[in-house]
């Protein structure tokens, strides 16, 4: 019987030695290579790029009037409401705008209107320039104005100038220094024409004529305008027009969209014709850029918004129809805000913009309100999408809002508070602080974030890995008991195997 029990003992103790040298072995092995080499960084999410376009809210009332020209500024809305006169609509809630007064001295029809500080020049279809103090929204009174024999059609205004493009009458210059007396000190009337649209850059006006194209205007000397340059499309409708650096947009009627080169103001030449280049008519009535997007008004099409990167071939990123038998006159671009009049309903907010880096903040969101990078979609860098700091509340440009030392992103990951300091609690009582478990990528809420037995707190006190199962403390003593590891330990299962065999033939022997 002893022999037997010493037989037994000859064969069992090596396989429990071998046995624990594979184990060994193989956790050493395992160590070379983490679960997840991800494990302790912060992904950051990402999200494609996009056009944003959403719809925000309408204002739709006094179905009597026809609608035109609109101009917003601050949380204000100015509508021209034709025979009803100018409307002003508080959008500071753009779901819900609501009107909150309205100017009408009871003659003329409101076509267009300019909004500067606490004045509202307003070109009147019949009567000429009316000026108007606007300081008091629910009381717009009258303060000053000047007739025409024309008919007021667009208004711009250029330091202590005003410019309206008066129909049949041509172009008015309007000196505004003394608001209660304006001043007309130059006209030009080529007879020829009807000017629908106008913009001003610097000492050059360009006119947008109804049969003669483009006009340009040199009035450096406002009491003598002088024109110095035209270009007339092939089919002319001109409608209006949007100067941006050395480009003339032009909203040019059933023929689409025109867009010339007036690098030499004197010389404009074609980059785009719509109808001539693409045959990509619409009607065109109002256009407006920013950046590399040009917003047009389209009549019964509703309205469009298209690329403009590659002038010489823009393409429509945006249709937007209108409701049966409306029709979009005016369309203006505040920031990010799209305000689209329609002649027989009101107005249609939306907001628009290129979001590059796919974060849900358009471009001019991220660079003019929020400061964030528009090419970053996680600015700080904190594992939170800019769009998320913002619904959070959290800081966007701040890592750690709460200065705790632990990032947003892993507060709000794992339910901590982003606002307060609770970088020393223990949520899970293990020994670790907030902040420790920050630091080591642990879950402040389990004290045992990889599940093998051994707490967060031991793991680290031990100098193991508290991400990794496979690697504990007592994988640790079992390297320091035997000594073994590498390639050492496999040199030893090498021998240790040949002893086994060997005792395994000599116990058959006997």
């Amino acid at each position: 019987m002893k022999l037997v029990n010493n037989k037994l003992k000859g064969i069992i103790l090596p396989i429990i030695v071998f046995a624990m040298l594979i184990s060994s072995s193989n956790i050493e092995i395992n160590m070379s290579k983490p679960i997840d080499d991800n494990l302790s960084t912060v992904l950051i999410p990402t999200r494609e790029p996009q056009f944003i376009y959403e719809f925000l809210g309408e204002y739709k009332q006094d179905f009597s009037y026809d609608r035109y020209g609109v101009f917003a500024v601050d949380n204000y809305t100015y509508l021209c409401s034709g025979s009803g006169g100018l409307e002003i609509i508080n959008v500071t809630d753009p779901s819900n705008p609501e009107k909150v007064g309205t100017f009408y001295d009871g003659t003329g029809i409101a076509a267009d209107v300019y909004v500067e500080g606490n004045i509202a020049f307003l070109a009147d279809y019949n009567d000429g320039l009316e000026i108007i103090d606007i300081s008091d929204k629910t009381n717009p009174v009258e303060i000053g104005s000047v007739t025409q024999t024309g008919h007021s059609q667009c208004i711009v205004k250029e330091g202590n100038f005003v410019y309206i493009a008066d129909g049949w009458k041509g172009l008015m210059i309007i000196n505004v220094t003394d608001l209660a007396n304006p001043d007309i000190v130059g006209t030009i009337d080529d007879g020829d024409h009807f000017l629908s649209g106008i913009d001003v850059d610097g000492d050059i006006c360009y006119t947008a004529d109804e049969s003669d194209g483009m006009e340009v205007f040199d009035v450096s000397n406002k009491s003598n305008p002088v024109k110095i340059g035209s270009y007339v499309p092939g089919i002319s409708q001109c409608w209006a027009i949007e100067i941006e650096g050395d480009y003339a947009h032009i909203a040019n009627g059933n023929m689409g969209v025109l867009i010339l080169d007036i690098s030499t103001p004197a010389t404009p030449t074609k980059v785009y014709d719509s109808y001539e280049d693409s045959y990509e008519t619409f009607c065109c009535v109002d256009i407006t850029i920013q950046g590399n997007f040009a917003y047009t008004a389209n009549n019964l099409d509703g309205f469009k918004i298209l690329d403009i990167t590659d002038k010489t071939a823009p393409s429509i990123i945006v249709e937007n129809g209108v409701l049966s038998n409306n029709r979009t006159s005016h369309i203006f671009l505040l920031g990010s805000y799209l305000y689209v009049s329609e002649n027989d309903y009101g107005i249609e907010i939306y907001r628009v913009g290129n979001d590059q880096d796919g974060d849900g903040l358009t471009e001019y969101e991220e660079e003019n309100y929020y400061g964030s990078n528009p090419n970053n979609n996680d600015t700080d860098g904190d594992g939170l999408l800019d769009d998320e700091e913002l619904l959070l509340g959290t800081d966007m440009l701040d890592s750690d809002t709460d200065s705790d030392g632990m990032e947003d992103g892993y507060e709000v990951e794992h339910n901590l508070d982003p606002f307060v300091d609770d970088s020393s609690n223990d949520e899970d009582g293990d020994g670790l602080s907030n902040l420790e478990e920050f630091n080591n990528n642990t879950d402040p809420w389990d004290s045992d974030t990889d599940d093998d037995f051994f707490t967060d707190k031991e793991e680290v006190d031990a100098g193991t890995d508290p991400l990794d199962s496979r690697n504990h403390p007592m994988y640790a003593a079992t390297k320091v008991s035997l000594g073994v590891t590498g390639s050492g330990g496999l040199i030893l299962l090498i021998v240790l195997t040949i002893n086994i065999a060997g005792i395994i033939r000599n116990r058959k022997d006997n």
